[in-house]
């Protein structure tokens, strides 16, 4: 099962539950693809110190834009480094020059540190710490989301989404907030009125938030087996899905298709779940506390691009012109498998 998380800022989908996702799918997922607010913390940190120096005060005004003082020592610092840059090569005597280099060196060093130190606390703030580790895996692939969209001729989430909803096998990771877009049902229900999507809760874990890098590839690991079969079944339910058409009304035929491919090993791997060490001792831990659920999502080709716009990560003219191009491989009411997080809490506590 390759999962595919995307994500930029702004946008409503929220950074924390993105971090939760990704968590999960470390957990489950067969390969994971990452061009998010996620993998973007986890890249900076990891790759800091390469970063251009032009680019240190772009970051910091892309984070901190309310912040007049700093803003004011940002564009003070980058006009000096500029200016300085131009004299780096040739041979200064004057005292006064060389004094003003070394200060650019200085600020340019300050700013650097401040930087590196805020995206530490954003990192820890986030919770991602665990995390770190990871990117050395074959199984996940980080890149940097596109922030500034305009400076590029085309936009590259087209390209990205119309390859990863035409071809049928990779799994979208989406954000809790689809529920707040579009109406869905639960389980095995059904509804007379038009829904957008089917919600099959998989799995339940124990919120991860004091787990460590070293039990977390211990926990990976120790699921592999239980999942190997589940993931089988999971890409063939994908695949069968794909070949027809949503229609909330055959919601009861979905989920009975789903049942015949995929139920049981669901239920094997929330055994081995239950069972995991790490996240038994967690569990213990946090006894009737909230907890984490990962679902499957069943819709149109169409809804899963408009969760994009509605979410606001990507303007209409992209979606349109994903869905253009889809039009030419698939039909826009092609059936589509996404997953998503949520936080669930005992039932004692929602009632």
């Amino acid at each position: 099962m390759k999962i595919v998380n995307l994500n930029i800022m702004p946008s409503e989908i929220e950074v924390s539950n993105e971090v939760l996702s990704m968590y999960l799918n470390i957990l489950v997922a067969e390969t994971i693809v990452s061009a998010s607010i996620t993998s973007h913390e986890l890249l900076m940190n990891i790759h800091f110190e390469k970063l251009p120096d032009l680019e240190i005060f772009l970051q910091i005004r892309f984070f901190q834009p309310d912040d007049a003082e700093l803003m004011n020592i940002v564009d003070y610092n980058e006009k000096m480094y500029i200016a300085t840059q131009k004299l780096k090569h040739r041979k200064i005597t004057d005292k006064k020059v060389l004094n003003l280099m070394n200060q650019s060196r200085l600020a340019m060093g300050r700013m650097r540190s401040y930087l590196k130190g805020y995206y530490k606390l954003r990192l820890k703030g986030l919770n991602l710490v665990p995390l770190l580790g990871f990117e050395t895996e074959e199984f996940l692939e980080l890149s940097y989301p596109r922030y500034d969209l305009k400076t590029i001729h085309e936009n590259k989430y087209i390209e990205m989404l119309t390859e990863i909803v035409g071809n049928k096998i990779d799994i979208l990771s989406l954000n809790h907030v689809v529920e707040k877009f579009f109406t869905f049902v639960d389980g095995d229900a059904y509804s007379d009125m038009p829904f957008d999507f089917i919600k099959i809760p998989l799995w339940d874990f124990p919120l991860l938030d004091d787990i460590t890098y070293a039990q977390m590839k211990y926990t990976r690991e120790d699921l592999k087996k239980a999942l190997y079969e589940c993931n089988f079944n999971l890409q063939a339910f994908v695949l069968v899905s794909h070949d027809k058409h949503y229609n909330y009304k055959d919601n009861r035929e979905i989920l009975q298709i789903f049942t015949n491919h995929v139920k049981s090993p669901v239920k094997d791997v929330q055994q081995a779940i239950n069972n995991s060490l790490y996240l038994c001792q967690i569990k213990n831990k946090t006894q009737n506390k909230s907890y984490a659920r990962y679902n499957l999502g069943i819709t149109s080709a169409a809804n899963l691009v408009n969760h994009y716009e509605r979410s606001g990560m990507l303007e209409a003219y992209v979606c349109s012109e994903v869905k253009d191009r889809l039009g030419r491989k698939i039909t826009m009411q092609d059936m589509c498998v996404f997953s998503y997080c949520t936080i669930e809490k005992p039932d004692k506590e929602q009632k």
